[in-house]
């Protein structure tokens, strides 16, 4: 079975920091044009200098700027890329994203659609892996009733410190910023009432 492999002349970088870069010098090797997408904050970074163009697409927070679809979809459009590549995190698992790109005629750098909403849940993923069994390194299997978050409360010298049971994991958050608000909201609901 042969594959056929597409050639872009210009890719968009969705991304930031270290990946962008290594992404952008890829797309040099290869002789493919590169645009950089970049919030306000980073608008001296390596990749915004390093990219054949560079877009601002929002504010410093990532949720209005490299998690906002709009503005990366606006970016793409009007660089004329033929491809957007979500390097790692943000939206680099986001089905939504790669069905938005499709919508729009862009190629998604990574798996299609249907892949990543199937697989998404990565709890899911690792039972629907053991029930066909596929040999998995063994962990606590999140996401089920029976294991949900216990919280436990370890008090030393006036301090508190909240301990979840499983813990809460990163991958179910958007981005650092929403999993911070999510433990500082539940720390603050949660503390005892001796504490507040």
């Amino acid at each position: 079975m042969t594959t056929a492999v597409a050639r872009f002349e210009k890719i968009l970088v969705a991304n930031r920091g270290e990946i962008a870069v290594r992404i952008i010098r890829a797309c040099r090797e290869l002789g493919i044009q590169s645009v950089a997408v970049y919030s306000e904050a980073d608008a001296h970074s390596l990749p915004v200098h390093l990219a054949d163009e560079a877009i601002c697409i929002g504010p410093a927070p990532a949720r209005a700027s490299y998690l906002n679809i709009p503005a990366i979809m606006s970016a793409a459009l009007i660089s004329g890329a033929q491809a957007i590549h979500p390097g790692y995190g943000f939206l680099s698992e986001s089905a939504d994203f790669a069905e938005v790109c499709s919508g729009h005629g862009l190629v998604f750098i990574g798996p299609p659609a249907e892949v990543l909403a199937r697989f998404h849940d990565k709890a899911a993923t690792r039972l629907a892996m053991q029930k066909s069994g596929m040999p998995v390194i063994p962990m606590t299997i999140y996401g089920t009733e029976t294991l949900m978050p216990k919280k436990t409360w370890k008090i030393s010298k006036g301090t508190a410190t909240l301990i979840f049971h499983p813990p809460m994991r990163p991958a179910d958050y958007a981005d650092r910023e929403a999993l911070m608000d999510a433990v500082r909201e539940k720390i603050a609901s949660d503390l005892p009432e001796s504490m507040k």
